[in-house]
Order: C-alpha cells, then sequence, then structure tokens
C-alpha cells in the first residue's frame, strides 16, 4: 500500500532544487532485516545495492537509521511487531510514493509480516536533514495500512504481488464473492465481520463501491486515473483528500491520519455522509484513541 505526494500534510516542494534526474524506474538502495526484542540490534544490514554516484549520498545507514529510529518512536508495539523488513527504495524526489508497506512473501513465521519501504529523497530531499512533519505523517498513514490489514484483522487469504493484473482481476472477483458481504482485500484477504476496514468499508463504502474501480482493472494508471478523477468529484464531500479516493485501504489510511494529527471535528449534522464522519468512525475505537 503507498501514500501519494498529496497526503493530509502540505509540504514545500522544490523540484528544481531536489530533482534528480535518470530515475525512470523504482531503484533498490539498501534493505535491512527487522529484529524485535533484541536489545541495541533492532535491526540488520541485508544489502546495499549498487546505485549511480548521484544516489550514494542516500546510502548512509546513518540517515536510514535516523528514519527507522524516527518511525519506532511514533510507532505502538503492536504494530512495529508485524515489520519484519525495513528497505530503502526510490522512484525519484516527489514520484509517486513516499513510503509503502506490503506483505514480505516469506515462508513460515514471517509470512504474515510487512516489509517498509522509505523513499530517502522524499524525507530528506537533497540528502540533508529529515523533513519530520512529511516523515511523520507518511508513516501514521502507513501504519493505518497495517493496523487495518495485519494477520488478526483477516483471514489471511492474500494474493501474492507477483501475478498479473489480468489474473489479479479473476483472482480478486472470486475471492471477492465468496467474501461477501465482508470487504476483501488482496493484500490481507477476506477481513473479518469486526475489523477495523470492514466496519469503515460496510458503512461508508458499500453504497459506492459499484461505481469504483482498482487500478487493475485498467491496462493503463492514467485510465485509471481518468476514471477515479470522476468517482473522486462525485463523492468529493466524502473523502480528506483526493488520495483517499482511490480505494478503500487508502481511504482508510488517510482519514485515520487526520484523526492522529487533527482536533476532533464537531458531530455533522448533515444526513448524507461527509469526511468527517470518517474521522470520527475512529472515536468510536478507545484502543485507536489511546494509541
Amino acid at each position: 500500500m503507498e501514500v501519494a505526494d498529496n497526503s493530509p500534510t502540505c509540504i514545500a516542494y522544490d523540484e528544481d532544487k531536489y530533482a534528480i534526474g535518470g530515475i525512470e524506474e523504482r531503484m533498490n538502495i539498501s534493505g535491512y532485516q527487522v529484529f524485535d526484542g533484541c536489545p541495541g540490534c533492532n535491526w540488520r544490514m541485508d544489502y546495499h545495492d549498487r546505485v549511480d554516484a548521484k544516489l550514494k549520498k542516500f546510502q548512509d545507514e546513518d540517515l536510514h537509521k535516523q528514519l527507522f529510529d524516527m518511525y519506532v518512536s511514533i510507532t505502538p508495539k503492536q504494530l512495529l511487531d508485524e515489520v519484519a523488513y525495513f528497505e530503502i527504495v526510490t522512484d525519484g524526489y516527489g514520484g509517486l510514493i513516499s513510503a509503502e508497506v506490503g506483505r514480505g512473501g516469506w515462508d513460515g513465521d514471517l509470512r504474515e509480516k510487512y516489509y517498509l519501504i522509505i523513499d530517502p529523497l522524499d524525507m530528506a530531499p537533497g540528502g540533508g536533514s529529515i523533513n519530520e512533519q512529511w516523515h511523520k505523517s507518511t508513516m501514521i498513514h502507513e501504519n493505518a495500512h497495517i493496523l487495518s490489514l495485519g494477520s488478526s484483522q483477516s483471514d489471511n487469504d492474500w494474493v501474492s504481488a507477483d501475478v498479473s493484473n489480468t489474473e489479479l482481476v479473476e483472482i480478486v472477483q472470486e475471492k471477492a464473492a465468496a467474501c461477501a458481504p465482508n470487504y476483501y482485500d488482496d493484500v490481507s484477504g477476506c477481513m473479518k465481520y469486526n475489523s477495523y476496514i470492514n466496519l469503515f468499508f460496510q458503512k461508508f463504502w458499500v453504497d459506492i463501491y459499484p461505481s469504483f474501480k482498482w487500478f487493475y482493472e485498467f491496462d493503463d494508471y492514467d485510465k485509471f486515473e481518468d476514471h477515479n478523477d470522476l468517482f473522486y468529484q462525485k463523492y468529493k464531500t466524502q473523502f480528506v483528500t483526493w488520495y483517499a479516493a482511490t480505494n478503500p485501504d487508502e481511504d482508510f489510511a488517510e482519514s485515520f491520519t487526520v484523526f492522529v494529527l487533527k482536533e476532533k471535528p464537531t458531530k455533522p449534522t448533515v444526513n448524507f455522509i461527509h469526511s468527517d464522519q470518517k474521522i470520527l468512525f475512529f472515536y468510536d475505537f478507545p484502543e485507536l484513541v489511546e494509541m
């Protein structure tokens, strides 16, 4: 699950100053294994990829540790325990993602664990100091995905990321039909009736879901964005950001981020669904308020 650059927190963007040319696709920089409960060794370097000279300054273990430590400082233990791998990856400054979490695809005890990807070009533009505001708000967004799609929330009948979009459409359609009326997610599986995201879906998405399409239903991402722009414009008052309208998972994560960072909204008096109602949704769970 990704986070776009138009999330709930505004930051200054300076492409002329920080953009690095020649990055046409996602590039791996470094990777670390994450260990829980090991004093003084909460990670171990796994690899440093060969990178162009222009990216060498981002292959800095001190910078990576600062990024990881800042993440740990705002992450509840029950969510941190879900993370098994930490990767430094970039698609360029201001690219499609600043961070991402997903299932690792490992075997055995780690099969249901998550990897966390951070793009250092977005978090520490130019290789300088970390933009703490952007980094922390993005990490809250990613934690919302782990919270809502973690192994305790579903039957974990998820789909490998290695399948093609055509295969994914067929698999998801079959699994979603078997899961109905509960929400099905390809990253987690059939969501439990009382899972956070199923309750969120049943309250806010059931009526509009027939009008929605996933990105993998299109052969071109631009076509998805065109369709999603129309979807967003139709239901604009229901979303805290444009990115929230890209799917129920991102809506949950964007709304959760606002729940954490903003003051509690006053209760809407209108009958139709307003984005404030999604923020108030989280206040129904004392454990989330405490978190």
